[in-house]
């Protein structure tokens, strides 16, 4: 009993001690709660739908605004921006139109031509680009699997075929890469309606604000104020859209917030969230994408609904496929859609999603160069193309050493296929991972992350060899992978300056073994003297090489080592052999 009443002690004690722990935090949270952190009291948080989360706040007497956080990670969830011939609704009639959880206003249009409400940037809807980026404009773009893009203004952007939704923005963006802007534009400074959206560093969560302002109680907000609460909610990047009067957020079924104009106005475009309550069993794992279903046709779904089919083959294209994203590829695109290819010394042609078009490297003052499958402007251009080894193969191959012995010599040679000349001292060929130490350097290596370098000079279309010996310590079995380096320069696996070979290309696959316990001054087989290489033959029988220069045999040092054990246990038999017979005479005797 002396233990149970221990325990019903230390319990009490430990209730006693927990009500007065209790008792201060409830304390705490009265203080909390009047007096601590700063809380709004006037939030209100709804959840519109799984994922879609609607904070209505307001304070004191100056600002009246609403949130919407959505987890653009969930697959039933997909955007939907206005396309061609959905412009001039007013918000909430477009979502309606479109079956939308949530919707927002987006970008200015012209007012010297009001009623054609024609955006001032860039939009896309649904996959359908009807009005291209502009110089003077931002914008916001998503592909279909909801990656998406900010673009300040001051550059114009050139067609992208991964553009599914698209919505521009006034110039200058509120947040960039985290980092909240500043301005000090007049207007930016004035309290107005505003509109928003941002996104977080990841791409996870979108947010849509929208302001109200022009009234008692809601006075809008300044660019600062604005940038300020997309801050808050973790903005990464951020936008303004159009504002003022046209500043409307539809959620729930119904506009949430009070436009300044006293009623909703009809605007541009708009941008939507989407939720689809079915998923297509053709769409399930890829809800949202477009994907490839054989040479010429592909699929997209949003949400798990399935969009429908089309056909490349109608343009006289190909369906070729990056990830979550298809596309359809122009025939002149004769390395596939994502890769360019020079079509003379200068000329370039550029194929990006499929999409094909030329450019032409003399405007820069360059050549254009090709590597990798690809092809680039560029003046200083080193490339090799391996045409010979010692080795197997032109690329490397399997080589055995006796450690201790003479240091085993091996040589690439390659063609200069660049358009920059070898430098003997400067371009070399180096052990693999990079700038490190390798345990199999030879005496004659350059540095122990540094093996060779060219025996001359070596212009384009010449070629140039690699001489080396390789060393090891101890025995085992190494790998040695190299690259190519320009030093000071540039790798040769590294564009634009490299054009290859890729790092780890060439490569000598090394076997060292132990000297046999008896190889005294020499060996049996050919009579090679000691010191001299022991090396295991070449397949190719061109390439074989003794340099040791006594024309011996190449031989396996362990087969000596598997002979003289089978004659040691035959040996050990016939022993025993002869003395089980000496003990049955002894015994018959």
């Amino acid at each position: 009993m002396l233990g149970y009443d221990s325990k019903i002690l230390r319990r009490s004690q430990q209730m006693r001690c927990c009500f007065r722990i209790r008792g201060w935090g409830l304390v705490l949270l009265l203080v909390v709660t009047f007096w601590g952190f700063p809380a709004w009291a006037g939030d209100n948080w709804t959840t519109v739908a799984p994922g879609i989360e609607h904070l209505h706040r307001t304070t004191s007497g100056s600002q009246d605004y609403h949130v919407v956080l959505v987890d653009l990670t969930r697959p039933e969830i997909w955007l939907r921006a206005t396309g061609p011939g959905e412009n001039g609704q007013r918000t909430s009639e477009f979502a309606v139109s479109v079956g939308a959880t949530v919707a927002i206003n987006g970008d200015l249009w012209d007012a010297d031509n009001w009623s054609a409400y024609e955006p001032l940037g860039l939009a896309v809807g649904d996959g359908w680009k009807w009005r291209n980026d502009t110089e003077v404009w931002s914008f916001f773009a998503c592909d279909v699997n909801k990656h998406c893009w900010f673009n300040p203004w001051g550059s114009l952007v050139e067609s992208n075929p991964r553009w599914f939704n698209a919505i521009g923005g006034m110039q200058d963006l509120l947040v960039i890469d985290g980092v909240p802007q500043s301005y000090s534009t007049a207007f930016y400074n004035e309290r107005h309606p505003r509109t928003a959206v941002g996104l977080t560093e990841q791409g996870e969560t979108l947010i849509l604000l929208v302001v109200d302002g022009r009234r008692t109680g809601a006075l809008g907000m300044t660019f600062a104020e604005l940038t300020a609460v997309m801050m808050e909610f973790n903005a990464y990047n951020a936008i303004n859209n159009d504002g003022g009067g046209s500043s409307t957020l539809f959620a729930s079924g119904s506009v949430q917030n009070v436009p300044s104009d006293g009623a909703e106005r009809t605007v541009a475009n708009h941008l939507a969230v989407m939720v689809s309550d079915y998923t297509d069993p053709d769409c399930v794992g890829v809800e949202n994408s477009r994907q490839c279903i054989d040479d010429t046709q592909m699929r997209t779904c949003t949400g798990g609904s399935n969009r429908g089919v089309g056909d490349c083959a109608f343009y006289g294209m190909t369906c070729e496929q990056d990830g979550l994203f298809a596309y359809c590829v122009d025939e002149r695109c004769i390395n596939g859609g994502q890769e360019s290819f020079c079509l003379d010394e200068t000329r370039i042609a550029i194929c990006e999603d499929g999409v094909y078009r030329e450019g032409d490297c003399a405007g820069y003052g360059l050549p254009c160069v090709e590597g990798f499958g690809t092809a680039w402007c560029y003046e200083e251009f080193y490339q090799a193309e391996p045409v010979d080894s010692s080795l197997e193969t032109p690329i490397g191959g399997a080589l055995t050493v006796v450690r201790g012995q003479q240091p085993a010599v091996v040589w690439f040679e390659l063609e200069n296929t660049g358009l920059a000349t070898w430098k003997a001292g400067t371009t070399k060929l180096a052990p693999l991972p990079r700038d490190a130490d390798s345990p199999v350097a030879g005496p004659d290596w350059l540095a122990s992350d540094r093996i060779a370098t060219v025996d001359a000079d070596v212009a384009p279309g010449e070629r140039g060899r690699f001489t080396f010996s390789l060393a090891p310590s101890a025995a085992g079995q190494y790998v040695l992978s190299m690259g190519l380096v320009e030093e000071g320069v540039t790798w040769f696996a590294d564009p634009p300056a490299g054009g290859g070979p890729e790092d780890g290309v060439l490569e000598v696959q090394l076997t060292v073994e132990d000297p046999s316990s008896d190889d005294g001054g020499g060996l049996d087989d050919g009579g090679c003297n000691d010191g001299e290489a022991v090396v295991d033959a070449t397949p190719n029988g061109d390439h074989a090489t003794n340099e040791g220069g006594c024309g011996c045999r190449m031989v396996h040092t362990s087969r000596f080592r598997v002979q003289r054990y089978i004659l040691g246990l035959m040996a050990l038999l016939v022993l025993f052999s002869l003395f089980v017979r000496t003990s049955r005479r002894r015994r018959w005797l």
